[in-house]
């Protein structure tokens, strides 16, 4: 989820209003594709796995442990 300020809320509206379509819209079939894109991403959910991010606790745990 992603939050925007007054200011850029309103850039998005009127650009949204100038194509005829919703802000949501505008954020699913402008803006994030053409982000996925410019980042060399995939809209495919399976090309781009995502492994779980370690708590810095658990990170501080395993580096004890290694240091055994």
């Amino acid at each position: 989820m992603q939050t925007v300020g007054d200011e850029m809320f309103k850039e998005l509206e009127k650009i949204a209003s100038g194509k005829g379509i919703g802000v949501q819209t505008l954020l699913r079939a402008v803006i994030i594709p053409e982000w996925v894109q410019r980042e060399g991403l995939s809209m495919d959910p399976g090309e781009n796995p995502s492994k779980p991010q370690t708590s810095n606790k658990e990170k501080r745990r395993e580096d004890l442990l290694q240091g055994l």
